[in-house]
């Protein structure tokens, strides 16, 4: 039976040496008891002159304390560390190992130590195109992205500000947003607002209000909201708000034709009646007072009404021009 053969101490320095990753054996203050080729040449010196020398020396100020901290966790939890940090222009992610006595103490470090420039590089570039696509994202937006602390001041206001209010995003961040509300909707404002901060994580309902923009004219607005305050990356309301000035014009507009059309229909000897996808949305009295139905039963009757109301012999055609009407057809017959 042959007899077993145990790794010299040559053999072990070969297998640490061909070790593709630096590698570094020392004591509890730092004092390298053994090195691996791959370590040695990031320190640009020969394995001889750093055995025996402190780790510390051959590394950047700005690592050391972090590092020492690192040693100080490990020696104190008797548990592997692992963090990345940057020194001499590389990022390294290093894995310090506790090694025992036979009384269980830390008496050793075994340190691992890894070059993750590529892959930091890598994520940097990534994070950076993110970063570039979002905030194209949010300068080249019709709507406006403000950030407001919990008492109302403005900490961030995106550069479209400028465009739909005539502010610079510098002007209004600082001041608290209440500044820039019509007099008439300050309170109501207020009130939502102090109620919305209290619910974290919320989203609030769509809140309309008038906005003074930079030339002293008012803008009607529409705003949604966000409740970030216990998100550490924001820490506040994120708002979207866009002018809606437009809109309510036109929605005024409809809203006074409306209201000349139902007075000349009230006032109109011909029967009149208005309707939507088959249902009866409008009628006037004189409608009421020629069928003789009441103003409920044709309610109710809806389009079916009209085979009640119209002549048989004239039905078919009224419900056939009734549904060129409804599809957008403009053959339709007048009288």
């Amino acid at each position: 039976m042959s007899k077993k053969r145990y790794a010299s101490s040559d053999d072990l320095e070969i297998l640490i040496d061909y070790h593709p990753n630096p590698m570094v054996l020392s004591d509890m203050n730092g004092v390298i008891l053994a090195i691996n080729s791959k370590l040695a040449a990031v320190f640009d010196k020969p394995k001889d002159e750093l055995i025996g020398t402190s780790g510390f020396r051959h590394i950047g100020k700005k690592v050391v304390t972090p590092r020492k901290k690192a040693i100080e966790i490990v020696v104190k939890t008797k548990k592997p560390f692992t963090f990345e940090d940057k020194d001499m222009g590389r990022w390294w992610r290093t894995e310090i190992h506790p090694v025992l006595d036979e009384e269980g103490n830390v008496a050793k470090l075994a340190t691992y130590i890894q070059d993750i420039s590529k892959h930091r590089e890598h994520e940097e570039k990534s994070l950076a195109k993110q970063q570039e696509y979002y905030s194209s994202l949010v300068e080249n937006s019709n709507d406006v992205i403000s950030i407001v602390e919990k008492d109302g001041t403005i900490r961030y206001q995106s550069p479209s500000v400028e465009k739909i209010f005539g502010y610079k995003s510098e002007e209004m961040i600082g001041k608290n947003i209440l500044e820039f509300v019509h007099p008439d909707d300050s309170s109501r404002i207020t009130k939502d607002f102090t109620e919305f901060i209290k619910k974290r994580g919320s989203i609030g309902t769509l809140t309309e209000y008038r906005v003074k923009h930079k030339n002293g004219y008012w803008i009607d607005c529409e705003s949604t909201r966000n409740n970030q305050l216990n998100n550490p990356n924001i820490r506040g309301i994120v708002a979207n708000t866009r002018d809606i000035t437009e809109r309510k014009k036109i929605e005024q507009l409809i809203k006074e034709s409306e209201g000349k059309f139902r007075m000349l229909s009230e006032q109109s000897l011909m029967g009149m009646i208005v309707f939507q996808d088959n249902k009866v949305k409008y009628l006037n009295d004189a409608m009421v007072s020629i069928t003789g139905y009441s103003n409920e039963e044709i309610i109710n009757g809806g389009a079916k009404i009209l085979s009640k109301i119209i002549h048989p012999e004239h039905y078919s055609f009224a419900m056939e021009q009734l549904r060129k009407k409804q599809v957008g057809d403009k053959n339709v017959a007048t009288h």
